[in-house]
C-alpha cells in the first residue's frame, strides 16, 4: 500500500464532512439532502460521496443513444398520429408489416417520453445495463424501420 494514501482518504473525507456540516447539498444520485452527513457515502442510496469538481453526467453514451433511437421512432410517430388525426387510422390490410410499424411508430411516443423523464434512474443502472437497454432501442426502431419499408414494397 502506497505510504500516506490512507491519511489522504480520510483529510478527503474530513473536508467533505466539513463542506456538508451545515450547507443543504442534494445527493447527485438520488437528490438526497447530505447536510450533516458524517461520512463519504449517501445515506440513501449507498453510492460513495466525494468533494471534487467533475463533469456532471460523465457516462451518457447509454441514454444518448436510447434517447435518439426513441425520439426518432417517436419523431415518426408524431407524423403518422398527425396524418391519422386528418385521414383516419390505418386499417389493418394487406400491409400488415406496415400497418403495425406504424402504429409501433405511434406507441413509442409515450415510451420516448418516459426515458427523457426517467433520466436519472437510467443513469442509476450499471452501464452493462445501460448497453442492454440502448441495444433494444436500437434494435426495436431498426424493425420498426424494416417493417415500415417491407410494407411500402408490398
Amino acid at each position: 500500500m502506497v505510504e500516506g494514501a490512507g491519511s489522504a482518504d480520510e483529510t478527503e473525507r474530513a473536508w467533505l464532512v466539513e463542506y456538508l456540516r451545515d450547507r443543504d447539498v442534494l445527493c447527485p444520485l438520488c437528490e438526497y439532502n447530505l447536510r450533516q452527513l458524517d461520512s463519504a457515502q449517501c445515506p440513501e442510496c449507498g453510492r460513495k460521496i466525494r468533494l471534487s469538481v467533475n463533469l456532471a453526467e460523465p457516462y451518457l453514451r447509454g441514454w444518448l443513444t436510447t434517447v435518439i433511437a426513441l425520439c426518432a421512432s417517436a419523431g415518426m410517430g408524431i407524423i403518422v398520429l398527425l396524418v391519422s388525426l386528418q385521414d383516419g387510422l390505418p386499417p389493418l390490410s394487406s400491409r400488415a408489416s406496415l400497418t403495425i410499424s406504424l402504429y409501433a411508430f405511434m406507441a413509442s411516443i409515450p415510451v420516448a417520453v418516459g426515458a427523457v423523464w426517467l433520466r436519472k434512474r437510467f443513469m442509476r443502472l450499471s452501464r452493462q445495463s445501460q448497453g442492454l437497454i440502448a441495444c433494444a432501442a436500437v434494435i426495436f426502431v431498426a424493425c420498426e424501420l424494416t417493417a415500415f419499408f417491407m410494407g411500402l414494397k408490398g
